[in-house]
């Protein structure tokens, strides 16, 4: 593998996140309104437009804020949380790769822009 090799590459990932608007403190409650309907949720989008380039051998460091997407980021990485739009590409070597060395792509498209 060269040197300046991807091993991982994300190309405008973005992941949203699907909150109830109120805190509903059991499950009960929660399930009554479920079933009434009358739960209302809100849109989080917790990683927004995310390009990332990796390449063999680099040390990469994610800092930020409390909130601002680090875990969100490191799951879609590890491959723990899919993206809602955008493509994860991991390369050979790395420990996502497939047994026969080609990469491995994780692709996704928003549900409101397929057909």
């Amino acid at each position: 593998m060269p040197d300046d090799a991807l091993v991982i590459e994300l190309r405008d990932v973005c992941v949203h996140y699907r909150l109830p608007r109120e805190r509903i403190p059991t499950f009960k409650e929660f399930a009554i309104k479920w079933l009434r309907g009358s739960v209302v949720y809100d849109d989080l989008l917790a990683l927004a437009h995310v390009d990332l380039r990796v390449r063999a051998g680099e040390s990469v460091g994610i800092i930020g804020r409390n909130g601002a997407g680090k875990t969100t980021l490191m799951k879609v990485i590890a491959r723990v949380l899919r993206p809602k739009e955008g493509q994860v590409t991991s390369g050979a070597g790395s420990p996502r790769s497939s047994s026969s060395g080609r990469a491995s792509i994780w692709s996704c498209r928003d549900a409101r822009t397929s057909s």
